[in-house]
């Protein structure tokens, strides 16, 4: 049986475009709030996944717990090449 292989999508989704044209109103340039939270009350140790991390900032927030390793994940290349991407 053969293995599926990903390949990059050939046309920008919206989120894609979204990113190119810097228009991304849901990046308040920080984590997530209820994260922020969270992590005030709890601590968290383990293996993380952040899927479609965007710029990164809950991927620092929750490499910043001890004893935790923190991956994030996301399919644009527009996202991941980004100059503003800090993580």
């Amino acid at each position: 049986m053969a293995i599926p292989v990903m390949r990059p999508a050939k046309a920008a989704t919206p989120a894609m475009r979204r990113y190119e044209e810097n228009d991304t109103p849901w990046d308040k340039g920080a984590p997530a709030p209820a994260l922020t939270t969270f992590l005030h009350e709890k601590q968290i140790a383990g293996r993380v996944l952040v899927p479609g991390r965007g710029r990164g900032h809950d991927v620092r927030a929750l490499g910043t717990q001890p004893n935790t390793s923190v991956a994030g994940l996301d399919i644009s290349a527009t996202v991941r090449g980004n100059e503003n991407s800090q993580y």
